[in-house]
């Protein structure tokens, strides 16, 4: 299950859809046992998502936690 979020993550990168990553972030974290780092681990492709507001409500959630 955890792949589907993980291919559905990409295709929104792609489309730079960063409201719909956050949420596949949550249900990701909420929905399997797979977790992810709260910087993507400085992966590049996640650039533009950290610059974008939805970032701020990621780290939200996961203090949250």
């Amino acid at each position: 299950m955890a792949d589907s979020y993980y291919v559905l993550v990409e295709i929104s990168l792609e489309e730079k859809n960063y409201q719909e990553i956050t949420r596949l972030l949550i249900a990701m974290e909420n929905n399997t046992e797979d977790e992810w780092d709260e910087n993507f681990n400085g992966e590049e492709m996640f650039d533009g998502y950290r610059a974008s507001p939805e970032f701020a409500k990621w780290k939200a959630y996961l203090r949250s936690k």
